[in-house]
């Protein structure tokens, strides 16, 4: 499982990285789509462990801000 991670990890988390730095949306939205891609496609293939499978737990794109009572935008 570990290994699974790493190969996700390595590229994805570099991708959201560089757009992050980069201060470019259009690529960080691309990079997110692409790692929620990636977390279900490994879930989806999962088995053993201890939840059996991770099949269940579909990942996707946020509809709110983690914290809705927070006003990002400020004064």
């Amino acid at each position: 499982m570990v290994t699974v991670l790493k190969a996700w990890a390595d590229p994805n988390l570099a991708a959201l990285i560089k757009a992050i730095e980069a201060k470019d949306k259009a690529e960080f939205e691309k990079a997110y789509d692409t790692a929620i891609v990636g977390c279900n496609g490994c879930h989806a293939g999962s088995e053993g462990g201890p939840l059996k499978s991770m099949a269940a737990f579909k990942i996707v794109r946020p509809t709110t801000p983690l914290l809705s009572n927070i006003d990002y935008k400020g004064p």
